[in-house]
């Protein structure tokens, strides 16, 4: 407590982002804080789907090898952990991190878990789905999972506690950040300005090296960015002003600069004036950023407005399933084997299946991406990658439909590479609930290992 400044390293941006430059903050970023954002929408819900199969499950799938391999640093330098990798699952993810903690020998730490996220019993047919205009009860599925994205309070709650290690479910990414430097500074309720300063320097540091030069790099339109191989997560050094910097470890590669902390500070953003976080409304128009020295970028003028009374709610309603079939060509007149199949076998085929809707055809390489809109060829490509998609209402659709893409895509001479697939599709909504009606609850464990073998 009473620290100047705060240091807390960003040691993942996703699900499975990688681990080295992670071990590297945990050894060598003189960190008090090391935090761990795992989620998106799509990771969230396929963490939802794993834990409706399994209930042992749903927890972020890296969690043992994450703490194995930042752990033994992390209680050597005496650097927190903070870390969203409970997904659908926190308790589970807890236990995970339990075992690990007995394998490795170490004793006397606590671990706080964060609950409450999972708001099921909260959704009523009433509810404003975001991206329908209706309702949730004019929704084709039913909800199997619905998650709000919770704020910094609980996790605070936690260190307070005494915790060395925050396991939470869905907390929003920027929290995670927001909250050590509540602690550590006693930000109180209203102090807008500050929490939205606390939001930024989450902000920059959750997505790992995308501020560090991975989200501005762009060959032949910005500088280089050196040592990409070797890229560094980022840093944040936060003041009890809210003034903050953003560095990386001396050594790693990636760079930290005004246009590459810009690049960042916009991304996800849809309005600058009002950026909506559980903590607070954050507004980053009259931010200034200037580089102060190698690789180091200081952000100040951040400012905050009351928090919103309403949290967002992740839905996820099962939606059958998605069929995908690929057929490759290769050599003079790839492109034109291709399009004859689409034009002459499957698009005669494919309708006759039952339970098939919204099939889609994609030359990759050449329209895959802007359809329609794409450029006419001016000359054939030495190879194209066929991809027929569908939405299927059974497993057996959707595996009808692909059968049926593969025989047809045998026709013509020349093809190979068969791919195929059909997954269950979790559709993702959003909806908003009342904070007040979402309770929190945090467990602090005391992890004590009597005996250690070996």
């Amino acid at each position: 407590m009473n620290k100047k400044v705060v240091r807390i390293g960003g040691g993942s941006a996703y699900e499975r982002d990688i681990l080295e430059p992670a071990v590297v903050l945990a050894e060598r970023g003189n960190l008090d804080y090391l935090c761990f954002d795992t989620l998106a929408e799509r990771t969230l819900a396929l963490a939802q789907a794993r834990r409706n199969a399994d209930s042992t499950q749903g927890y972020n799938p890296l969690t043992e090898k994450r703490m194995k391999a930042v752990l033994p640093a992390c209680v050597k330098n005496g650097v927190k952990i903070i870390g969203n990798f409970g997904a659908a699952n926190p308790k589970a993810a807890t236990d995970i991190v339990i075992k690990v903690i007995g394998e490795l020998g170490f004793s006397g730490l606590k671990i706080a878990t964060v609950l409450g996220d999972d708001v099921r019993h909260l959704v009523t047919p009433d509810l404003e789905v975001w991206e329908t205009g209706g309702t949730v009860g004019e929704l084709k599925g039913n909800v199997v999972s619905a998650n709000a994205y919770i704020g910094a309070d609980p996790i605070v709650a936690g260190l307070k506690e005494g915790a060395d290690i925050v396991v939470t479910g869905r907390s929003a990414d920027p929290s995670l950040w927001l909250a050590p430097l509540i602690y550590e500074f006693g930000w109180k309720k209203d102090d807008w300005d500050l929490k939205a300063a606390g939001i930024i320097a989450g902000h920059l540091s959750e997505c790992s090296f995308q501020s560090t030069g991975g989200n501005y790099l762009d060959p032949g339109y910005t500088e280089d960015v050196p040592g990409y191989a070797n890229i560094g997560y980022p840093i944040a050094e936060v003041s009890a002003n809210g003034e903050m910097v953003l560095t990386k470890v001396e050594g790693t590669g990636g760079i930290v600069t005004p246009n590459s902390t810009k690049v960042q500070l916009v991304y996800e953003i849809q309005d600058p004036a009002n950026y909506l976080t559980p903590d607070v409304i954050v507004d980053i128009r009259n931010v200034k950023i200037e580089q102060v020295g190698k690789d180091r970028v200081k952000i100040s003028g951040v400012r905050g407005k009351e928090r919103p009374r309403t949290l967002k709610v992740q839905l996820g309603v099962p939606e059958g399933y998605i069929a995908e079939a690929i057929m490759t060509w290769g050599g003079p007149g790839s492109y034109e084997k291709a399009k004859y199949v689409v034009e002459n076998v499957l698009k005669s085929w494919l309708p006759k299946i039952q339970g098939i809707s919204d099939s889609r055809y994609d030359y990759i390489g050449v329209n895959s991406i802007h359809g329609p809109a794409s450029s006419e060829l001016k000359a054939s490509p030495p190879e194209v990658w066929l991809r027929c998609a569908a939405r299927a209402q059974s497993l057996d659709a959707g595996n009808e439909f692909c059968d049926e893409v593969i025989v047809g895509s045998l026709l013509p001479a020349g093809s190979g590479g068969l791919r195929r697939d059909v997954r269950p599709v979790l559709a993702v909504y959003s909806t908003l609930i009342p904070r007040e009606k979402i309770p929190t609850k945090v467990i602090v464990q005391d992890i004590m290992i009597k005996e250690v073998k070996g």
